[in-house]
């Protein structure tokens, strides 16, 4: 048996996970396993098989497990949590430390030896972490996390960043597999509860590139999610709103991103009562929250591509100031983001038309309450793609203030959801 078992889950990335190996194969500590947990697209499964085999005939240390998935149930299912508990929990030869990775992370030569010699010498510690840095698509460095003593990993720490004991793993449980939260926030949070503080060594062990950093937009890595290809070198375009976000959150204290894809969408599908109506739908990336839900939107790209790739059935084109639907037909109806396109008058409008078809209705602004607050009530009147500056900002777009003078409202503390309801 091992003394250190790497887990590793890939998806549908040939060019990145060959970095990968030969990070854990080039390591200085020899007393490693690698665990590959492959849940390629299985037009992509022959051309990862055979990356893998080629590493693994030659070191019998190196396993690989493959499990076959429904591309259309990627979105209900976290399959990188389903892999790494099987690997953790029902493969693993009980190696007492693991470290996790991913197929586009890059372990530094020192890394498993650093890490393994800290906790050998430290019985107190159960958990450690070195330094992260996170390249830019320059090549310069964009970010770095960890490298100082924590008591809560959430934020500071990526999920390949620590070394854990066998011990703290049985502790904590298995990772989540279902809901809209962030995998390893979520495990962080049950990992303080067990072992605080979360030790840090100044030393950077770990390297990768932005990733999924500032990738909302990119069209051609919403087409990849599903079909494969994920996220090989990002692209200039791709690249150039991770800058531009990069900007917004130093504008507006927190960026889109975060409060779109964390907080704001956890809320909505907790608590939303079905049926659903989501105004403003463009690719159903909320659908997946939600067993009885409708989709309407005016941009006739997004909803092809929502029932195309993403599977979403009930979709429908529309405008959102005549929604073509009876009084009262939806128990919930939401929109994110919507009326930051709509001028004051056309957003008023909107807002009558969910609270007439539906029983409750809220609003998720996403870009941050404390934009409105501060007299920001649009994007930079730019275009990342093209401008090299900001030129100013659009103050004339539907926000909270315009709301209020209309309705009465009710904000849900630490999101960007709004409760609208009639005077």
């Amino acid at each position: 048996m091992a003394k250190v078992q790497v887990v590793m889950p890939s998806y549908n990335r040939p060019k990145t996970v060959q970095r990968s190996i030969k990070s854990v194969l080039n390591q200085t500590f020899k007393d490693w396993s690698l665990y590959i947990m492959d849940n390629s697209s299985d037009y992509l499964w022959p051309r990862m098989k055979e990356i893998y085999s080629q590493y693994a005939k030659n070191d019998g240390r190196i396993k690989i497990d493959h499990m076959r998935v429904d591309d259309r149930l990627r979105f209900k299912t976290w399959y990188v949590s389903v892999v790494t508990n099987k690997a953790l929990f029902e493969i693993s030869e009980q190696e007492p430390y693991v470290v996790l990775t991913t197929d586009d992370n890059v372990m530094m030569p020192n890394k498993l030896e650093v890490l393994s010699k800290f906790l050998d010498s430290h019985p107190e510690a159960s958990i450690v972490a070195g330094v992260m840095k996170i390249i830019d698509g320059k090549g310069q460095e964009w970010r770095r996390y960890g490298g100082t003593n924590v008591n809560w990993g959430v934020n500071f720490l990526d999920w390949c960043q620590p070394m854990y004991r066998r011990s703290l793993i049985n502790k904590v449980g298995r990772f989540v597999t279902q809901g809209s939260i962030s995998i390893d926030k979520e495990y962080y949070k049950r990992v303080a509860k067990f072992a605080k503080p979360i030790f840090g060594i100044g030393i950077t062990l770990d390297r990768t590139d932005t990733r999924f950093y500032g990738t909302r937009f990119s069209e051609l890595w919403k087409k990849r999610l599903v079909t494969g290809g994920l996220m090989e070198p990002l692209t200039p375009y791709v690249d150039r709103w991770r800058v531009f976000f990069h900007k917004m959150s130093k504008t507006w204290g927190r960026t889109a991103y975060q409060k779109c894809f964390t907080s704001d969408r956890s809320w909505l599908h907790q608590h939303l009562k079905e049926p659903v109506l989501d105004v403003g739908c463009g690719t159903c990336l909320d659908a997946c929250g939600f067993t009885r839900y409708v989709g309407v939107d005016i941009t006739k790209s997004f909803l092809k591509e929502a029932h195309f790739t993403y599977q979403v059935a009930n979709v429908s084109r529309c405008d959102a100031r005549q929604l073509p639907f009876k009084d009262k037909a939806f128990q919930s109806a939401f929109s994110k983001g919507l009326l930051l396109h709509y001028l004051q008058k056309e957003g008023t409008k909107i807002i009558w038309e969910m609270l007439r078809v539906s029983k409750e209705t809220y609003v998720a602004w996403g870009f941050g309450v404390e934009a409105f607050n501060k007299g920001v009530s649009y994007l930079p009147s730019y275009n990342p793609l093209t401008s090299k500056s900001p030129e100013g900002f659009y103050y004339n777009r539907y926000d909270l203030k315009e709301l209020e003078k209309h309705f009465r409202i009710e904000p849900v503390e630490g999101t960007t959801v709004t409760k609208v309801l009639l005077r």
